[in-house]
């Protein structure tokens, strides 16, 4: 929330998480965050957080499975992290 404010955006503005394939090994997946001045389409998943809304479509949410974004104050980065299921 504290970046979205920063930065004067739209109200709207959503932290949008997306996959990409490798161009040269497309079994590589690369997930980014990205700054989403547009409302959530139909079919995305959206968690609220502290006032900030978190977008994830389709592609991202199979690639990232059951899993967590996290924000590390330290050095500004965001963690993806799968979430292993134990029985």
């Amino acid at each position: 929330k504290e970046v979205l404010g920063e930065k004067s955006l739209p109200e709207e503005t959503t932290l949008r998480v997306d996959v990409q394939r490798g161009e040269k090994r497309p079994q590589d997946l690369y997930l980014t965050l990205l700054l989403d001045p547009h409302e959530p389409r139909h079919d995305d998943k959206v968690e609220v957080r502290d006032g900030a809304r978190l977008v994830v479509g389709e592609p991202a949410a199979q690639a990232i499975g059951d899993g967590e974004v996290d924000y590390h104050e330290e050095d500004g980065s965001f963690v993806f992290q799968r979430l292993e299921h134990r029985a």
